[in-house]
């Protein structure tokens, strides 16, 4: 498509940032509903990566469903923060935005740890794209070290014609698969407001051997 880039130049594309900005403004929506100092951020990150968004769309579908098929493209997810479309990027990150302890959680930390040998846990993906040699549709087999492939999760992915990329998708997926099986819960008051989808918070327990935070009462000069 020939589409506005960032500094509003019309020219042939295949970027997805561009693409990106583009869907709402299609629709009407104002600057202002697009979070651009995220998506321009990402843009660079994604063209230095060669990451391309090649697919026409034949049949009508949904403009969430389409800037969710451009970001899952550069390993992004499509979020609405505060009214603005986001895409937000699980990336190295080194400074925790936010610390959770038993000092701003409302009761207790619970933890859901993974069973082991679960039975009903998946040990492959496999991931449909469109192969650039010969435009049909071409499977992927992702798996790990141990895998056997009896339990695979089938994904597709949307926009991407080149065999590696098809396959670094399934990689990244299945190891979110292996080694995120724990889930952590708790409640919060005001302190949730400065944390976001995927933010990278620090979170600490009362329990031994975790982490564990203490809070200052009161203290006096001597």
């Amino acid at each position: 498509r020939i589409l506005p880039n960032a500094s509003g130049t019309p020219q042939p594309t295949r970027s997805l940032r561009d693409f990106a900005a583009y869907i709402p403004k299609s629709l009407g929506y104002p600057d202002s509903r697009t979070n651009f100092t995220e998506l321009n951020r990402l843009g660079i990150t994604w063209n230095s990566r060669g990451d391309t968004f090649d697919f026409s769309y034949v049949r009508e579908t949904t403009a969430q469903q389409a800037l969710a098929d451009v970001f899952g493209t550069g390993f992004a997810e499509l979020t609405i923060d505060r009214g603005q479309i986001t895409p937000v990027r699980d990336e190295p990150r080194t400074v925790f935005e936010q610390m959770y302890s038993p000092q701003n959680m409302v009761g207790h930390l619970r933890r859901t740890p993974r069973l082991i040998a679960n039975p009903d846990e998946f040990d492959g993906v496999e991931v449909t794209f469109t192969n650039a040699s010969t435009w049909t549709e071409d499977v992927v087999s992702c798996r790990l070290p141990g895998d056997q492939g009896l339990k695979v999760e089938k994904i597709t992915a949307v926009g991407v014609t080149d065999k590696n990329r098809a396959y670094r998708i399934g990689m990244r997926h299945r190891r979110v698969q292996r080694y995120r099986p724990d889930t952590f819960s708790w409640s919060t008051e005001a302190d949730a407001i400065v944390s976001r989808y995927l933010s990278y918070c620090a979170v600490a327990d009362d329990t031994s051997g975790y982490p564990q935070s203490a809070l200052m009462l009161s203290f006096e000069l001597m």
